[in-house]
């Protein structure tokens, strides 16, 4: 095995690579088994939680291989699937090597009813009776039977009042499926009038507005929490555009409510006619009915009776959805409903905008719950309801009743009725030998009122001043015989454990606010100070009305705790704290300053204005309350779900400082400060340019990132509104109040979160990053040294950290949840593998399956890592043995730009003894901080051991070649070291030599798109003048030659006519021919973001593609159809009439001929060639031609052909034919494969054409370049790299000059490159290692790497852009410009060039597209897009827009017939060989297979096949396999890709040991004159 760079010889000591793609791969068998199971099953997002019931149904626990399949079959991250398998109780998720459960499973209610009943002892009972081999009992929140206490649940069958015996009795007997229900059927109800109100309304008998007035007349309101009258609610819903949606919020999970449950069970008919009215009410698309997964048996009644509905055609099929919930309490919470209707964790969103505005799928929706409804269809018909009531109070309320009175249940009351009237008039009163102590009048989030105000009316307003509230109606009634403080200990319990876990405060504070009640000691200051920031700073009225339990003991019943052994304390003040300057925060306040005692007792009770509750309509409203509805582009406070992120909105193309300044400010006040802001600002970026940076955690002040609100460190008090709002996701309004600064409220609930969050991190001195913008908050806002510098004592266990990943170290233990990192992954990168998994407190970043990051998808792109505010996740490279880190290690900071592919990245170098330490993403027009895997840790190349430092001169006798024997590392074997000047002499000499007896034609010179233009434009003149041809060439040439030949000769310009930036205004942009996540990764995040958006990508191409996970089409066609494809598009388009005929008689020529051309190449002629169907052909040209705006982008896939220049000029005839160039979100875009390829091509480096592309044949522009150079010009085109290949084995060429290029390992036919280059009579390579080109040198002169040197170069964009030398030159190492002008002089020539802005400013004179542009302005700007119009102008991001640069300006359509690949396959070669990058390997490997990481990562050769082709091949993936073409053979591993079609096999050309070039075909394209990389018939074998 050849032996020519370091990660051959690992690979030869046995490192391996992996068998298969990243991360988790599809059982098949899962898959099949999935596939029956959901056979006929919608994949739609929303269906998500439906199915992962039916493989918990159907299997008993969901096993990781089936939520793979399930992730596969649906299209989804598996990291989504998981935190939503993860968040529901009612899931379980079985990981490898885990026992799943038993058969059977006892659940047994543990919620406040059923305490009271014995369930505690009946658990324990139950635990010490039953083999958990065989049974397992578990505890479970309330079932919604909490009158018929206690509850066990045996599989799905409920056993009321439970004993040990009954439970036992039952187990024997076997059965556990829901009993049995007696409900009242559709034809008895219709017989009764039912449904008489729905053929009314739909008859127009009864109009909409007539009913609405009956419904206000009766004062009906909503029944599950909030009481919002039910019409006003219709009205908000109803303004708001189509579709609109109805949600049945059937999730009553509050403990001690039930009355939903008694009212489907006994008039399910009713709730539904009211559903129904409802729905016509509001023109409503569809109605969701979302039950509890609690009540088996009423799933199967409602399943039955919409059934009876639709049989009788009084609703559509699939008009009534019927939902399952999965065990979460919080999706009582209409929000969060409404993201589990969506198939997500039930977490709440933010307010505004409210539900009513933007709620299922983005749209306008009512939720009602279901009393509601029940009494919608009763009220239409004449039933009382106003007339009743007491005190004043109108209409009758369900109550459910439970806990000590003799007749527990549903009871209908009057309005107003007090505690004691119900139990007493409704009731039955207090059972035998209990007497009244307290109750709860709204369950457990309702608070505890003793009995002394058990004659308050039991209604909305009038227990508020008591802090408590009505909500649900779910009445507790406890008694002297019941331990109050152990009340308290189960209603915090169970917050705890159903927080969802999104806020800080609710995750952690109720834990703690737990933890702290359970003590026998209670601290009335820590107590105070956790009560006020889970009101002041929870997002929804879960973690709000936690502490209402504690505040009512404090208030009402303190001797009932000293009986209990509770003592109360007050903590004094905080110590004093860190002396630091006075932060934008001001001095921290103490949380307590009264003394203990009642005062102190009443400061946790909710104020009236804080009454909250989580039930239903509870928490706010679903409308907003006497406002205006918001449009469903703006609004507050964002929907985290069905609202788009403003990275995930479709964007003008204009610099947010220009938007600014062209919309309509209006003005807030801030801290008593009249101030400016815009419409869509939000409150913290009002705020930052007001001065005041806001203290944030989960947010991050850069592009891409939207506000998610969930640490609350940000809050800010809103005049008129009750809780404080988070002020990164609460847009600014005209005339808002607000106080941030000058907030001692807003002030306190940021330090409540920040000492919540400091309780659960490392020390400081043991964190893994001790700069973190956590530890700069910590000291912003002066928290307590103690707490800033050391862990808590009581502080969790550490986790262990996860160092799997070579690149980025895990430490989840510094993790705050704020979910950056997930945003981070699946919003800025998309690429979906971190997620959110579990939820409270034990809620837990995770990739994929909760996998170690090294064995998950991730791609490394550590966009998560630049995210994260507190080091959990960091730079492997930073963190030493024990974990610690420190992010400001660096000594200075130098920015740059990415030297790998052309996306142009900019970046910020992170320096320390004269070595990078890390990089970071930096905000530049192409990648807004975005890097990938190579930008990102690709940087420690430079200091390989094998960097040439000194120069080399080939010792006399010894072979040129890529020898086996050769250490690249090691040169010394081969070559002697020789100093400048001798070096640069022999160099010089031997070209002069050759030069002197053959004249100009001898010398060919290959130069870099790795290096700047600067450089390039030396080199090119260097070739011209000195060498006296236009033999220059470099990788263009092995690229895009092709994509330049047909838009030079059809629009007239080789450069792209929009930026990829321009897909986000794209409605469809075809990808073709390119795979972007691999080689382009941060473009491929422009495209992904714009399918998030909307856009429709259609990607062609013969493999699947991961993009193609976020395609409207993915459209595989046969390997070499591209033409028959295109051309059967265009047919259709003409055919049909979808061409834009205004754009062409304007603004092009040649339509006709066109059109002629492809009449006759109708799909179903094209398909056999294509392997498209017609119709999707049709449907795929449509949707291209009928798109507003749309984009084509392509790659080395079409160029690389012998008939890359046609596949390219189809491609513009298609732009052409539909009008789709000139205009914003439109253009043509071949994808730049290296840094400076663009730049290198503009400023000459072709043998064709001079700078700016011009011919070298046209004489007047060659003699502004003569005057310019003083030196005639040939006028003769000059030689390609592989016409260069063929000249020197015919004796044409003998010398050449090769800088940073390495043709022996990117050229076709191998074999044959690399007898050429052996056969050079003198060769210099100027280079960076002993490539596998610098072993047939005469001379290797050490040059400088991307971070060592200043220098422009130009993106696919078309954006120049600056990158400045970072760390010094290694050794004798000199700049390559400087090497150069030395070689320069030494053949002749005067240059004089001190440093490469001198460079640049004589490119200036020549090139009008650096019109406008100065070295200056780069450093200033940073980068500047050409062309520009002006000095102080931005250049054009979309060209074109009038007219072409051709003599004409009009473009020209240029016909092109289907040809075949230059070798078809056929028997005796069957397979199609195509060759490309990997995403952690550029080019020729020379610089990643020379960085530590990316060579961990991918460390050794594979081939990629099908499954399928490697089962008949008989090998399993991993094996080493044996691809053999008519040039010559490779063995390397195999790796299965499942989307890969068989037939196929894909190489990476980087691996010396396995060269793909050895294979590949030279057949070039006639235009182009580049080779047909991606076609060469193989066969493969076993290795």
């Amino acid at each position: 095995m050849p032996s020519a760079s370091p990660s051959s010889l690992q690979a030869a000591t046995g490192r391996r690579t992996r068998p298969g793609l990243r991360g988790r791969q599809t059982d098949p068998a899962a898959l099949a088994e999935l596939e029956t199971l959901l056979a006929g099953a919608r994949r739609d997002r929303d269906e998500l939680i439906e199915h992962l019931h039916a493989l918990q149904d159907r299997f008993g626990h969901l096993s990781l291989r089936h939520l793979r399949a399930l992730a596969d079959w649906m299209n989804l991250p598996m990291a989504e699937v998981y935190e939503t398998a993860t968040f529901y109780a009612h899931f379980d998720v079985v990981r490898e090597g885990e026992p799943a459960p038993p058969a059977l499973t006892v659940r047994v209610c543990d919620s406040l009813p059923c305490q009271l009943a014995g369930a505690q002892a009946l658990r324990a009972a139950l635990d010490a009776e039953l083999d958990p081999a065989h049974i397992r009992v578990l505890r479970a929140p309330c079932m919604g039977r909490c009158e018929q206490a206690p509850v066990a649940q045996l599989g799905r069958r409920h056993l009321t009042h439970a004993t040990p015996a009954t439970v036992g009795a039952a187990l024997a007997h076997g059965d556990f499926e829901p009993e049995p229900i007696a409900w009242q059927r559709l034809a008895a109800y219709r017989a009764a009038g039912g449904y008489a109100l729905v053929q009314r309304l739909r008859s127009g008998a009864t109009t909409i507005d007539a009913l609405q007035t009956r419904l206000a007349e009766a004062g009906l309101r909503g029944l599950g929490g909030a009481g919002f009258p039910t019409a006003r609610k219709w009205q908000a819903v109803r303004a708001g555009a189509a579709p609109r949606y109805l949600v049945v919020n059937a999730d009553e999970g509050e403990p001690g409510t039930f009355k939903d449950r008694h009212y489907l069970e006994t008039a399910p008919h009713r709730v539904l006619e009211g559903a129904l009215a409802s729905a016509l009410a509001i023109d409503a698309a569809a109605i969701y009915l979302y039950l509890r997964d609690e009540y088996p048996g009423l799933h199967a009644v409602l399943r039955e009776a919409i059934g009876e509905l639709e049989a009788a055609g009084l609703a559509a099929p699939g008009f009534i959805v019927l939902r399952r919930g999965a065990g979460a309490y919080i999706c009582g919470e209409e929000s969060a409903l409404i993201e589990s209707l969506e198939g997500k964790p039930g977490k709440p969103r933010h307010r505004p905008p409210f539900v009513a505005e933007l709620g299922l799928f983005g749209r306008p929706t009512l939720v009602n719950n279901v009393e509601t409804l029940y009494w919608i269809p009763l009220l239409a018909a004449g039933a009382p309801f106003a007339g009743e009531g007491r005190r004043g109070r109108s209409g009758l309320r369900s109550f459910s009743v439970s806990g000590r009175v003799n007749k527990p249940g549903v009871h209908l009351a009057p309005a107003g009725i007090t505690l004691r009237e119900l139990v007493d008039e409704h009731c039955g009163g207090m059972q035998p030998g209990h007497r009244l102590l307290a109750y709860l009048p709204g369950g457990a989030s309702g608070g505890i009122l003793p009995a002394a105000l058990a004659d308050l009316p039991l209604d909305f307003d009038t227990l508020q001043p008591h802090g408590c509230f009505i909500g649900s109606a779910a009445i507790i009634v406890l008694s002297d015989q019941d331990e109050l403080r152990a009340v308290a200990d189960n209603l915090l319990a169970f917050f705890a454990d159903e927080s969802c876990g999104q806020c800080t405060p609710c995750r952690l504070g109720t834990e703690k606010l737990l933890e702290q009640v359970r003590a026998d000691d209670w601290d009335l200051a820590r107590l105070q100070s956790l009560a006020q920031t889970l009101r002041d700073a929870s997002i929804c009225g879960l973690g709000q009305a936690a502490p209402n339990p504690v505040a009512s003991l404090l208030r009402f019943f303190p001797a009932e705790l000293a009986r209990a052994g509770t003592t109360l304390h007050e903590t004094p003040p905080p110590a004093t704290p860190i002396d630091h300057p006075t932060s934008l925060m001001g001095p921290r306040t103490p949380a307590i300053d009264h003394p203990v005692g009642a005062a102190a007792a009443a400061s946790l009770s909710p104020s009236p204005g804080d009454i909250v509750n989580t039930d239903a309509d509870a928490i706010g409203s679903s409308i907003p309350p006497d406002r205006p509805p918001v449009s469903p582009t703006t609004g507050g406070e964002q929907a985290k779900s069905s609202r788009l992120p403003p990275l995930l909105q479709k964007q003008d193309a204009v610099h947010p400082g220009l938007r600014e300044a062209t919309v309509a400010a209006f003005e807030i006040t801030l801290d008593d400060v009249p101030v400016q802001a815009f419409p869509g600002e939000t409150l913290w970026q009002v705020a930052l340019r007001a001065g005041e940076r806001i203290p944030h955690l989960c947010f991050k002040d850069a592009p891409g990132y939207r506000g998610d609100g969930n640490c609350r460190a940000c809050m800010v008090e809103i005049e008129g509104e009750r809780t404080l709002a988070a002020s990164c996701i609460r847009e600014a309004r005209p005339g808002m109040v607000v106080r941030s600064a000058s907030s001692a409220r807003a002030r306190q609930a940021r330090e409540g979160v920040l000492e919540l969050l400091l309780e659960h991190q490392p020390a400081r001195a043991d964190s893994p990053d001790r700069s973190s913008h956590f530890w700069e908050l910590v000291e912003q806002m002066r928290l307590p040294a103690a707490a800033a510098t050391d862990a808590a004592t009581d502080a969790p266990a550490p986790r262990p950290a996860d160092r799997s990943h070579p690149a980025i170290h895990v430490a989840l233990d510094a993790c705050i949840t704020c979910g950056l990192c997930v945003r981070a992954c699946r919003e800025v990168q998309v690429n979906d593998v971190i997620g959110l998994a579990h939820r409270g407190a034990r809620a837990t970043i995770v990739f994929d399956f909760d996998d170690p990051m090294g064995d998950s998808s991730c791609v490394a792109c550590g966009e998560c890592v630049q995210a994260c505010p507190t080091g959990a996740l960091m730079p492997a490279s930073l963190i030493d043995a024990d974990g610690r880190g420190d992010s400001a290690c660096a000594e200075r900071k130098v920015d740059s730009v990415c030297p790998y592919c052309g996306v142009g990245c900019q970046l910020t170098y992170h320096i320390r003894d004269e070595r990078i330490l890390f990089v970071e993403g930096r905000n530049g027009p192409a990648n807004e901080n975005r890097l990938c895997v190579k930008g990102r840790f690709g940087f420690d190349y430079p200091n390989h051991h094998g960097r040439l430092t000194t120069p080399l001169i080939r010792r006399a006798g010894s072979p040129k070649g890529v020898d086996p024997a050769f250490d690249p590392a090691s040169p010394l074997s081969h070559f002697r070291p020789a100093s400048w000047d001798e070096a640069l002499d022999f160099a010089a000499a031997g070209l002069r030599r050759l030069l002197d007896a053959h004249g100009p034609g001898v010398l060919a010179g290959f130069g870099s798109a790795k290096c700047s233009n600067e450089e390039a434009w030396l080199f090119q003149k260097l070739v011209r003048t000195g060498f006296g041809s236009n033999n220059v060439d470099h990788c263009t040439r092995l690229c895009h030659a092709s994509s330049v030949a047909a838009l030079m000769e059809c629009i007239g310009s080789g450069a792209v006519t929009a930026s990829f930036m321009q897909a986000a205004q794209a409605d469809v942009v075809i990808l073709t021919g390119c795979n972007p996540t691999v080689n382009h990764p941060v473009a491929a995040t422009w495209f992904k973001q714009a399918a998030k958006r909307g856009t429709k990508l259609i990607v062609l191409d013969p493999r699947g593609l991961v993009l193609g996970q976020h395609a409207h089409r993915m459209v595989r066609f046969t390997p070499g159809g591209d033409v028959a494809l295109f051309n059967a598009m265009l047919h259709v388009i003409i055919g049909e009439g979808l061409c834009n005929r205004d754009f062409i008689a304007a603004r092009t020529e040649g339509f006709e001929a066109l059109a002629a051309h492809v009449a006759p190449m109708t799909p179903e002629a094209m398909a056999p060639l294509c392997g498209v169907a017609p119709d999707e052909i049709r449907d795929i040209a449509r949707l291209y031609a009928n798109a507003g705006r749309a984009m084509i982008f392509w790659g080395m896939g079409i160029s690389q052909h012998v008939h890359g220049t046609d596949n390219a000029r189809c491609l513009i005839a298609l732009a052409l034919a539909t009008g789709h160039v000139g205009r914003p979100g439109t253009g043509l875009h071949p994808l730049r494969g290296q840094n400076n390829v663009q730049g290198a091509s503009d400023a000459g480096l072709i043998p064709m054409v001079l700078p700016d592309y011009r011919p070298v044949g046209d004489a007047q522009y060659r003699a502004a370049f003569e005057e310019l150079w003083a030196t005639p010009l040939p006028a003769q085109p000059g030689l390609t790299v592989v016409e260069t290949m063929d000249a020197i084995a015919a004796g044409k060429v003998r010398g050449m000059y090769i800088l940073g290029e390495n043709p022996a390992m990117s050229d076709p036919d191998l074999h044959h490159t690399r007898a050429a280059l052996a056969r050079l009579e003198h060769l210099v390579v100027q280079d960076l290692f002993v490539t596998e080109t610098a072993q047939f040198a005469d001379v290797i002169l050490p040059a400088s790497a991307w971070p060592e040197k200043d220098g422009t170069v130009t993106n696919t964009n078309r954006q120049i852009q600056l990158g400045r030398a970072a760390v010094a030159l290694p050794g004798e190492a000199r700049p390559d410009w400087w090497i150069i002008q030395q070689l320069a002089r030494r053949l002749g020539l005067d240059w004089d060039y001190a440093h490469p802005r001198e460079v640049f400013a004589e490119m200036k004179r020549a090139m009008r597209s650096l019109d406008h542009i100065d070295w200056a302005r780069l450093e200033r700007e940073g980068a500047v897009t050409t062309p520009c119009a002006a000095d102080d102008a931005q250049g054009k991001d979309v060209v074109f827009d009038d007219r072409f640069p051709t003599a004409s300006g009009r473009a020209r359509f240029r016909p092109a017939v289907p040809l075949p690949p230059d070798e078809p396959v056929d028997a005796a070669w069957p397979t199609v060989l195509i060759t490309g990058r990997q995403l952690e390997h550029w080019h020729t490997g020379a610089m990643t297979r020379r960085s530590a990481v990316l060579d961990a990562l991918e460390p050794a050769a594979v081939a990629t096949l099908a499954p399928g082709e490697l089962a008949r091949l008989g090998l399993a993936p991993g094996v080493a396999l044996t691809i053999e073409t008519r040039r010559g053979r490779i063995t390397l591993a195999a790796r299965a890709d499942p989307l890969m079609p068989e037939g196929m096999v894909f190489v990476p050309f980087c691996y010396v040991e396995a060269a793909a070039n050895l294979l590949t075909n030279p057949a070039l394209d006639p235009y182009g004159k580049i080779p047909e990389f991606k076609y060469a018939a193989c066969r493969l074998a076993p290795g």
